[in-house]
């Protein structure tokens, strides 16, 4: 399986948002900076795309959920609302 550079930079994205939340931007700017200071252009520039899928994935989705104990929140105030309709 062949996975594109384009692919590779949403599925890329979309791991930073799950595992940062609401700082895969920031985080992903202090990686662009960290790679443009090193003289890794070419890799910051890949970052850089990365950032903008960021920006794309928050503007055409929920906010990710935090991991932990947030989650949990979450689904089991959806649980308990779908009780609550059926009784």
């Amino acid at each position: 399986m062949n996975v594109t550079l384009e692919q590779s930079i949403d599925i890329y994205a979309r791991a930073s948002r799950t595992r940062f939340g609401l700082e895969a931007r920031q985080k992903t700017q202090e990686r662009i900076e960290q790679l443009t200071r090193s003289g890794d252009l070419q890799g910051a520039t890949i970052h850089e795309r990365v950032k903008q899928q960021i920006i794309q994935l928050d503007q055409h989705k929920e906010r990710p959920i935090p991991p932990g104990v947030e989650r949990r929140q979450v689904h089991d105030l959806r649980h308990s609302a779908g009780a609550l309709t059926a009784a």
